[in-house]
């Protein structure tokens, strides 16, 4: 299982996403015992080919390998610049 968590903005709140190989009530639990926040449950299917009506409307992969590093990127010269002005 694996859990990935973007923050969007210093405004919002951050979205989390767990991805799961299989159905799995007791780890999911596990990852989410402290939360008390109310959370959407939802299920996919991979497809090898994108439907027609949403080609256009969400990014490629390399688009998103492209926002994930500059986010990471900018996260981390947000915590050094954090860091200095709290010197």
């Amino acid at each position: 299982m694996r859990v990935f968590v973007i923050m969007l903005s210093d405004d919002n709140p951050s979205i989390g996403i767990i991805l799961c190989p299989t159905k799995d009530h007791i780890e999911v639990e596990y990852t989410l015992r402290t939360n008390t926040k109310p959370i959407g449950v939802s299920e996919y299917k991979l497809t090898h080919e994108l439907p027609k009506q949403l080609k256009g409307k969400v990014p490629t992969s390399k688009e998103l390998k492209r926002m994930i590093s500059m986010a990471i990127r900018n996260a981390g010269e947000n915590a050094k610049n954090e860091v200095k002005s709290n010197e």
